[in-house]
């Protein structure tokens, strides 16, 4: 397996450091835990969100600490680096939206040099095969439009002004009832089931039970209006290694960092951590809490208020495993997607493979694979799963592996709580507005992909025009 993977990780762009992205020895947390340490702004959790609010606070002259539990920065990133080459490719988070909020981010503020998004391998394509028979079909939803549908999705998410083309959920009141509709039931009352598998594939889960709201602030106005970044290295592990140079390093970014306690109150927040080099005692103004919020991981250390553990139970989600495949014989350039003809839009019901990409490589098989379920899983079932759809896929196309090799799994990443989102009778009660309410109470403040969406642009852009300008405010 591959040293570059995260471990115990699992949901989508430099200098020397770019010359090899996949080293994180620059990441090395303090070797003795000093004194008392002070900050305007304690920030729990080091991936996209956390590691940009940083950024931005560091930008707005504000002192930090970020604690992260894991031995590095980048959350759901993940790059497989081929032990034979040292080449890398992403297979986590892959992709970012060209919007100015990512530019400006990427390039400016962490330096990294950014290109155009070619797919995974450049000229490749794309097969088509049906779940139930193993047929290969012209598309999800043979002889439709695709590009028809994806103009009345578009052309409908425009009639609601700015909700779907910038940060936060400022919804009309009442909420429109196309917008609390399942998604299954929105794309057949206007026509559009062509373009909900391109909603699947990209984004993953359960789409076709998720209120249109949701889905629409996932898959929003930037799909069709900005092109995509890369990091022309392939491999975005580098650009939290150049955040955590830029944030000072083992002086502000504390790794393996696990939080016994976090208590709030009117005067600041005080967090008891247990780190490497034994416990430490951080004190703040202010604390950002950059992870996922559901209930059952923040009671482990958070001094929860019943007002929050009633918004966060709301919550469902979803389970997403990602991982490398190897082994297969398949043909490089050749990516396989399974469709269900006999459901909405030809997406299988889950749990089940969302796609196998094309190899990441041009020179031997290195493939992304997601596979996604409502219900949690072990690591063996998940391998299990992911290895009889590879199986499954290589008699369809009757190829062989190599000699020596079999299909299999590398670098196995787990992405949960994924697709947070509350009903359709919470939403339409003002769940948002309870949700968002939240900021600044107990001098917390909250970012992330509940806040917004799964896409780090959007949380990105939340983070500069809606939760940094509280926070600043509240610290003048």
């Amino acid at each position: 397996m591959p040293s570059s993977t995260k471990p115990n990780l699992l949901t989508w762009a430099v200098s020397t450091l770019l010359l090899q992205p996949w080293t994180v020895n620059a990441q090395v947390s303090n070797s003795s835990c000093g004194s008392v340490i002070e900050r305007d702004v304690l920030v729990i959790g080091g991936g996209s969100s956390g590691t940009h609010a940083a950024v931005q606070l560091m930008e707005a002259g504000k002192s930090f600490a970020i604690l992260e539990k894991q031995d590095e920065l980048g959350g759901y990133v993940a790059t497989y680096t081929d032990p034979s080459t040292n080449k890398t490719m992403d297979y986590g988070v892959v992709v970012f939206k060209n919007t100015t909020t990512s530019y400006n981010y990427l390039t400016n503020q962490l330096g990294a040099s950014m290109g155009e998004f070619k797919g995974f391998y450049e000229g490749g394509k794309t097969k088509y095969l049906d779940y139930t028979n193993g047929n290969e079909v012209s598309g999800p939803v043979p002889g439709a439009n695709v590009t028809e549908a994806e103009q009345i999705y578009l052309k409908q998410m425009q009639t609601y002004g700015n909700l779907f083309a910038g940060p936060g959920f400022d919804m009309p009141d009442p909420i429109p009832e196309d917008l609390l509709l399942p998604f299954g039931e929105w794309v057949k009352k206007y026509h559009a089931e062509a373009m909900a598998y391109n909603v699947y594939y990209l984004h993953a889960g359960i789409v076709l039970d998720m209120t249109t709201l949701n889905v629409m602030k996932y898959h929003s106005q930037n799909e069709y209006t900005t092109g995509s970044l890369y990091i022309q290295n392939r491999g975005n592990q580098a650009l939290y290694n150049l955040a955590y140079s830029k944030l000072g390093g083992g002086e502000n970014v504390f790794l393996e960092s696990n939080i016994q306690s976090l208590t709030r109150s009117e005067n600041g927040v005080e967090a008891i951590v247990q780190r490497p080099c034994g416990t430490q005692t951080f004190r703040a103004k202010k604390v950002i809490i950059a992870i996922r919020p559901r209930n059952s991981d923040l009671k482990q250390f958070l001094d929860l208020r019943p007002n929050e553990e009633r918004i966060f139970s709301e919550f469902s989600h979803i389970h997403s495993y990602t991982c490398i495949l190897n082994g297969t014989g398949l043909p490089i350039d050749t990516g396989y997607q399974l469709v269900d003809l006999t459901r909405t839009g030809g997406i299988p019901m889950v749990p089940e493979a969302i796609g196998i990409s094309q190899s990441g490589f041009r020179d031997r098989e290195a493939r992304a694979f997601w596979w996604t379920t409502p219900d949690e899983i072990s690591a063996e079932k998940a391998t299990s799963n992911l290895l009889r759809t590879a199986y499954f896929v290589q008699g369809l196309q009757g190829a062989q592996s190599p000699e020596g090799e079999r299909p299999t799994i590398n670098g196995l990443v787990h992405n949960s709580p994924y697709f947070m989102h509350p009903s359709r009778e919470a939403i339409a009660r003002g769940f948002y507005k309870d949700l968002y309410g939240l900021q600044g109470q107990l001098n917390t403040f909250w970012t992330g992909a509940a806040w917004e969406s799964e896409s780090s642009p959007t949380i990105w852009a939340f983070n500069e025009k809606i939760m940094i300008p509280q926070i600043l405010q509240s610290l003048a």
